[in-house]
């Protein structure tokens, strides 16, 4: 007795989508909580709590899942966690997260469709009130569009110039004017946005302290 499959690849379904913003060369710890999973009932036949079970499409990275508060209500109970090491910027690992509801992954509830994006990184240290300066270079895309540069942090970094055309191929110089408020380490995002699409991001890694 003979059994023929005819197997079609369709286009998954997706039902999330994330991107992760991190470093270059560091290593991505991700921690997903779970509030709520359509279809999903916190507990099997005579009290015994759902296995959520999950794979990843990426063989690089470990994900897995794990329990939260003990909060009452279906999902609530439950976080995703992601393990990668990123490489240098500007790379972007794409993936896809897969979610089931038994050990044997016989149950799919949930496909994510993730975006880890490698951030060029920038070290300041400034004392609180005084300026600290950097630089950083931007290359232009395949199109020349003016665009707009924004920090995550006004009040602490400013960049120069604010509004520029960025040339296609070609390299651009910016000013990073940094000036601490507070003392100890946040990571301050900077970007650079034209009317289309996002065109660069640098995160700085700022060191406030008083001396």
């Amino acid at each position: 007795m003979a059994l023929e499959l005819r197997v079609v690849p369709r286009p998954l379904v997706i039902d999330r989508t994330f991107r992760f913003y991190q470093p270059e060369h560091s290593l991505m710890r991700q921690v997903v909580k779970m509030k709520t999973l359509p279809g999903v009932d916190a507990a099997f036949a005579g009290g015994a709590l759902r296995a959520l079970t999950v794979a990843c499409s990426h063989p690089d990275i470990i994900v897995g899942a794990g329990a939260g508060g003990m909060a009452g209500g279906a999902g609530e109970r439950d976080e995703v966690y992601l393990k990668y090491k990123l490489g240098g910027a500007p790379e972007v690992t794409h993936f896809y997260v897969l979610l089931y509801t038994d050990r044997l992954m016989a149950r799919p509830v949930e496909v994510w469709q993730c975006f880890a994006h490698c951030l060029r990184k920038v070290d300041m240290r400034a004392v609180i009130g005084q300026t600290s300066q950097a630089s950083v270079v931007v290359r232009g895309a395949t199109s020349t569009r003016r665009v707009a540069a924004y920090s995550s942090h006004p009040d602490e970094l400013q960049v120069n110039p604010p509004s520029f055309v960025l040339v296609s191929g070609a390299l651009t110089e910016l000013l990073l004017s940094f000036r601490p408020v507070a003392a100890g380490m946040r990571d301050i995002k900077v970007g650079c946005a034209g009317p289309v699409v996002w065109a660069c991001a640098t995160l700085v890694r700022r060191k406030g302290g008083v001396y």
